[in-house]
């Protein structure tokens, strides 16, 4: 589970650089140039983190519960390993072939709305996440939901939609520094609690 937090914290340093590189530069160049999309590219690179964090720790957690590590959940019980790669386990214990089953299952999702989240960490743990996430971070759990909801709709105007304001032709959502780094500490510390937690 390690491997995961730590990529999470790389991907996390990486969107905090951004935000650097973002206030170094807006003194020294021409205002013409728009460095507001550094700051889009923070908050993309910063949901862009928890998502693959995400992945990484329900594939790490369902293999923990595969190798009897972690016991198993309803959800986990459920989860359509095809025949093929349950037989070469039960026959040589390799793992590889289940791991790449959740792996490509996974590959079609994105785990970074707050339901989605919880829904891939019942895959391997039965902790009501989002209420002890938001207990450890002292706030409650549906306010904190909403926030996470708010960021990832955001991501995806920026993705989806090239962060365009359908009311002003020819012009972005506005982004102040403050909006990208928030996202990123709030995204931080839901993924570092998501990993005490579970």
């Amino acid at each position: 589970m390690k491997k995961a937090i730590d990529n999470f914290a790389f991907g996390i340093d990486r969107a905090s650089d951004i935000h650097a590189l973002h206030g170094g530069l807006v003194s020294r160049v021409a205002p013409i140039l728009r460095l507001d999309d550094l700051l889009r590219f923070e908050l993309v690179q910063s949901v862009s983190a928890l998502d693959a964090f995400v992945h990484e720790l329900t594939l790490l957690g369902m293999l923990e519960i595969i190798n009897g590590i972690r016991p198993s959940t309803p959800q986990f019980d459920k989860f359509p390993f095809s025949a093929k790669s349950v037989l070469q386990f039960r026959n040589t214990g390799n793992v590889d072939l289940l791991a790449n089953d959740i792996i490509v299952k996974h590959s079609y999702l994105s785990f970074q709305h707050p339901d989605k989240i919880a829904e891939a960490v019942r895959l391997f743990s039965t902790v009501e996440l989002w209420n002890q996430v938001g207990a450890k971070l002292g706030r409650e759990p549906k306010d904190l939901k909403r926030d996470v909801s708010l960021i990832v709709d955001r991501r995806n105007k920026l993705v989806h939609e090239a962060d365009l304001d359908p009311t002003y032709p020819l012009q972005c959502w506005p982004i102040l520094p403050t909006d990208a780094e928030e996202t990123r500490l709030l995204v931080r510390s839901v993924g570092f609690a998501i990993y005490d937690i579970v």
